[in-house]
């Protein structure tokens, strides 16, 4: 049996020896550092979630932009088109067919009203005509020009945008403004003309159509003009208008009117109704217009 002995795993104190106490040693010591890892992982962890902006973090998140809001930019003022540039499309040429203006209020075609193309309410007739043209000087067109009429009153109230700036139409001589047209009453040699300027905010008010209703020379009934045409600043200012009724001397009774309208035909004033002289004192009619304020 000696050669079948085994030897005992055991020292004399009763405990195991050789390479099984090493074994166990290192698994403790596996152990032990698997343990610390584990909890300074778990310290990492914590670490990056409530500070996630440390430099530990490895994949940190997107930096937070704060925006501040700036202030509102201040709209600018609608340019007003230089004179010169194309004219609108609803504007008159040579030979071309006249729009047909949608009515005014006021004006309508059933029976038992107003009917179209006669005047909504009584136009004072001017009466400024000179009494002693030897004593009484004339205004000149820089006199005219250089102050933009402005009523002496408030405008009243009104459906449309805009009003008569004078109140009335103003009949003055035509050879303040057209020298160039010789007047004779005694051969009714002259012309007659109605001109005038156009306003918004006490401002010049250019490219704004004007609409003149009436058998004016070389018209079916209607024409249109354009305010602030280049040839027209000199006699009458930067935003005026003007139509030649006739090339002689004619007396009428509200036979011509006139309004602005906007880029669709729709109308932004009444029709202005006036009357015309057959005298050189008189032969042009002065209408300006002005936007209620």
């Amino acid at each position: 049996m000696d050669a079948y002995d085994f030897q005992d795993d055991y020292d004399d104190d009763g405990g195991r020896s050789g390479p099984r106490n090493f074994s166990e040693l290192i698994f403790n010591i596996g152990s032990l550092f698997f343990l610390l890892a584990s909890a300074l992982l778990a310290g990492y962890f914590l670490l990056i979630f409530f500070t996630p902006q440390s430099p530990l973090n490895f994949f940190p998140p997107d930096p937070v932009v704060v925006v501040t809001p700036r202030p509102s930019a201040t709209p600018f003022p609608t340019s007003t088109p230089e004179p010169g540039q194309p004219l609108p499309a609803n504007t008159l040429a040579a030979g071309e067919t006249p729009i047909a203006v949608q009515p005014t209020v006021g004006e309508t075609q059933a029976g038992g009203e107003t009917p179209v193309g006669q005047p909504t309410e009584e136009v004072p007739v001017a009466t400024l005509a000179p009494t002693d043209a030897e004593t009484t000087p004339l205004p000149t067109p820089t006199d005219f020009v250089s102050n933009p009429p402005t009523p002496t009153n408030k405008p009243p109230v009104s459906d449309y945008s805009f009003v008569v700036a004078d109140e009335v139409p103003i009949a003055m001589a035509a050879d303040i403004f057209r020298p160039e047209y010789t007047c004779d009453e005694s051969t009714g040699e002259g012309v007659t003309i109605l001109a005038g300027q156009v306003f918004k905010d006490g401002a010049p008010l250019t490219q704004q159509n004007v609409v003149l209703y009436g058998p004016a020379q070389d018209s079916s009934g209607i024409q249109t003009a354009i305010t602030g045409r280049e040839d027209l600043i000199d006699k009458y200012g930067p935003a005026a208008f003007e139509f030649i009724l006739d090339d002689q001397l004619i007396a009428t009774e509200g036979l011509f009117s006139v309004q602005l309208v906007d880029q669709n035909n729709n109308a932004l004033s009444q029709r202005i109704y006036f009357d015309t002289y057959d005298n050189c004192d008189e032969n042009v009619i002065m209408i300006n217009f002005t936007n209620i304020q």
